[in-house]
């Protein structure tokens, strides 16, 4: 059993490109209130690619494919992600837009088996016992340069090109590689499921994050700070946070 929160907003942006999932409902603007999740679900987060025609339109439209996706084994749910890319991907070519977008996935089947499921740089992280565990890997430029050495963490966040991710949701051009992860039996009782969009992890530390949380607070109240306090952070971008707590 899951108690989920999600809270989405344009911040300081023009508009919202990013968009919620929290089992049937799709925000765009706004809180999913605070409720028990039973399986099967996906709690997920998607982000439109920064700059790309209708971000908010191909956040939307993955999401509201995703929330119809029945699975029960790994290779169904890689297979799945895939047909949704591909569904986007044709959009994109009949009507000759580029819409393109991240997706981070938290998906409990009904058997309560849980998968992670991540294409480009929002995150799912885990957060127990004061500590916080990014479960998912960014996939963009910076952390390819990260992990050969070329750059330091500290770089990674204030890279001129650190909003460049892999193929994405969408791309009609070249073809994304999901991150699809059964996540095992080490789920204990009072963890803390986080999915984010970049813009709140490009103006937070993870020690920041950690702070809020640990917090003696609401699940509703620290999901808020964190969004507040990216903004009061600089953050110029859209913030869209999900909270999970396992029980």
């Amino acid at each position: 059993m899951f108690y989920c929160y999600g809270y989405t907003t344009e911040g300081r942006a023009a508009h919202n490109e990013d968009a919620l999932l929290a089992g049937e409902a799709l925000l765009t603007d706004g809180e999913f209130t605070a409720r028990e999740m039973k399986p099967p679900f996906f709690a997920a987060v998607a982000d439109g690619v920064f700059s790309e025609k209708s971000g908010e339109l191909a956040s939307t439209r993955c999401l509201e494919m995703l929330r119809d996706v029945k699975f029960q084994t790994k290779r169904r749910l890689e297979n799945e992600i895939m047909r949704i890319h591909g569904e986007l991907a044709d959009y994109n070519e009949r009507e000759e837009v580029n819409m393109q977008t991240t997706l981070c996935a938290l998906a409990v089947d009904a058997n309560e088996n849980i998968f992670i499921v991540n294409v480009g740089d929002s995150r799912l992280y885990r957060y127990r016992y004061s500590s916080l565990r990014q479960l998912t890997r960014d996939q963009s430029l910076v952390q390819i340069l990260f992990e050969s050495g070329q750059i330091t963490a500290y770089e990674k966040n204030i890279h001129t090109h650190k909003n460049i991710i892999l193929p994405a949701m969408g791309n009609k051009k070249r073809t994304p590689e999901p991150q699809v992860d059964f996540l095992g039996g080490d789920i204990r009782t009072g963890d803390l499921f986080l999915l984010c969009t970049d813009g709140l992890t490009d103006s937070l530390t993870k020690t920041d994050i950690e702070d809020i949380l640990d917090r003696p607070k609401s699940l509703e109240a620290r999901i808020k700070e964190l969004a507040d306090s990216a903004l009061d952070a600089g953050s110029k971008d859209n913030i869209t946070v999900v909270g999970l707590i396992f029980s």
